[in-house]
């Protein structure tokens, strides 16, 4: 069973299930991001570094206060269309 959701503010990786995949997309990629367990994913989608799925360890990202937030996967800007 496959489940979508959309994560308008962003996501904490202690709240994914192994074997979660997010499909990330910038405003010029488009990434898969597979989440293993604690900070380890596989990641694919940039055509120079990653094309096909590599082993990483994500830490975190910028969140909603501007400051790094260790484990979470922040979403910048949200466009309603």
């Amino acid at each position: 069973m496959t489940e979508k959701a959309e994560f308008q503010q962003g996501v904490r990786l202690s709240s994914l299930d192994t074997g979660s995949v997010i499909d990330l997309e910038t405003k010029s990629r488009h990434y898969r991001i597979e989440y293993l367990e604690r900070d380890r994913v596989r990641i694919s989608g940039h055509a120079r570094w990653w094309p096909t799925p590599v082993l990483a360890h994500l830490h975190g990202s910028r969140g909603g206060s501007g400051g790094f937030e260790e484990g979470y996967i922040g979403v910048r800007d949200v466009f309603a269309v």
